[in-house]
């Protein structure tokens, strides 16, 4: 059985960059523009999304920011590690 590795990664600085998106709720009308954009633009995207989501969390509150990245999936891996995460832990996962 091939072993599953993930990485759980910390967050625990104020953040410098800001996001440039801001989020509509998801309509049907808009779903070209969506896939267009989203096709264009994925990492820029996956990336502001990630840096809202943080921006969110710190609002409520100063604790580390944590999440899991599977080791196979090295793209999220580099973006967190981009932003400033940092692996706190390597966990196998049957």
């Amino acid at each position: 059985m091939m072993k599953k590795i993930a990485y759980e990664m910390s967050y625990d600085y104020a953040i410098h960059e800001q996001s440039s998106i801001s989020c509509e709720p998801f309509d049907k009308h808009f779903f070209q523009e969506y896939m267009r954009i989203y096709n264009e633009c994925f990492y820029e995207m996956r990336k502001a999304f990630l840096l809202f989501g943080m921006q969110q969390i710190r609002r409520k509150n100063n604790q580390p920011i944590k999440l899991h990245v599977a080791e196979w999936n090295q793209h999220a891996f580099n973006m967190y590690k981009k932003v400033g995460f940092e692996v706190t832990r390597i966990e196998q996962i049957r």
